[in-house]
């Protein structure tokens, strides 16, 4: 990276996004969002916002539900690479006018660009579609709301934008943005961001753009911002976050394997995966009679252990066995059985002298 730049526009707008973006897709967030390393604070955090940004109107689903490609038309539409990323976000220009927003709403969600819901003929084709798509009837019944009345739809987004852009982020700050500008250090990223097999490279760009999310706290997010510019979003845990990325290795370590199995309910969680090769945080809810919050709790430590993967499809997560990371225990572990074979053999002068004991 040539030159830094720090800039506050685009974390305040990520930030904005991600609240109604965690309202509407929590169990996403709190699968693919959490530092394993924190991951009984970072839900409870989450939590916690969750709270503070509810209710949102159901009628908003189109714009902040995350398709089967884990993205949202809010910020498909409002984050995209470009140097008005840099300005101040504001509401009431989020869509230039109803037109606009109902078809990118179309073609968002039913790949229907140029369809005119003020056409007969188009609103037929519209209605069929919504009928036939995968959509479940909750974001159907958005759809539906938002044709028979875009400018209600239009209206109360940015409305809710509005409200939430007040919401106070004092509770939710562990670094202020100065702060988090004092300890940016380039270099060390860079050896961080190569260390964790992220896959972010800023070396092509003269110059870069750093702006911090709160709410987004473990954000990492690299944007074109055009003419040799690159803008990077991080949010106010992504040291640790770097850090955690690293620590993963297909080597298991053995102390964090120890710590996450020795536990009777993340045991239970194991053996519910094995009986059904693969379930979701509501499974664990229903089986196991978890709380939400304590089901994610266990699960990202046993993500954390490698013991389990995850797998997005649609909206909802599954999780698994990681059965290489469990091969690789075996293999570890295999050393410490090697002792049995090793005295059956004989001890040469060259064993150690416990091992010549215990042959005897």
């Amino acid at each position: 990276m040539k030159r830094i730049e720090f800039a506050d526009a685009p974390g305040r707008r990520y930030d904005l996004f991600f609240l109604f973006v965690l309202y509407f897709n929590k169990e996403h967030c709190l699968a693919n969002f959490v530092n394993p390393d924190k991951a009984r604070e970072d839900t409870e955090f989450m939590e916690r916002l969750w709270e503070e940004v509810s209710p949102v109107p159901e009628e908003l689903l189109p714009f902040f539900l995350l398709n089967d490609d884990g993205k949202s038309l809010i910020t498909l539409c409002r984050f995209r690479g470009g140097p008005e990323l840099l300005e101040d976000f504001r509401p009431e220009e989020v869509f230039p006018d109803m037109g606009a927003m109902t078809g990118a709403v179309l073609n968002f969600w039913l790949n229907c660009p140029d369809a005119d819901p003020s056409d007969p003929g188009d609103l037929r084709k519209i209605n069929a579609a919504i009928r036939t798509s995968g959509c479940d009837y909750r974001l159907k019944s958005a759809l539906y709301s938002l044709l028979i009345d875009p400018k209600r739809a239009l209206e109360t987004l940015v409305g809710e934008l509005t409200a939430k852009a007040g919401l106070s982020p004092d509770y939710y700050t562990l670094k202020t943005r100065e702060e988090l500008k004092a300890s940016f250090d380039p270099e060390q990223f860079n050896r961080d961001i190569r260390a964790s097999g992220w896959s972010v490279d800023l070396s092509h760009y003269e110059k870069v753009f750093v702006s911090f999310c709160t709410y987004a706290k473990n954000c990492i997010r690299c944007s074109d911002l055009g003419d040799g510019n690159g803008l990077l979003l991080l949010g106010q845990e992504y040291a640790a976050y770097l850090s955690s990325l690293h620590q993963r290795v297909e080597v298991p370590q053995l102390d964090v394997f120890g710590t996450a199995i020795a536990e009777k309910n993340r045991l239970d969680i194991l053996n519910l995966i094995l009986a059904r090769g693969e379930v979701s945080i509501k499974d664990v809810e229903q089986e196991l009679k978890f709380s939400g919050t304590n089901a994610y709790y266990h699960l990202s430590l046993m993500i954390k252990a490698n013991m389990i993967k995850t797998r997005n499809r649609g909206k909802a997560v599954y999780y698994s066995i990681n059965r290489r990371f469990f091969d690789s225990v075996i293999r570890v572990l295999q050393k410490y059985g090697e002792l049995s074979a090793y005295t059956q053999r004989g001890c040469d002068a060259g064993g150690p002298e416990w091992a010549r004991r215990m042959g005897e």
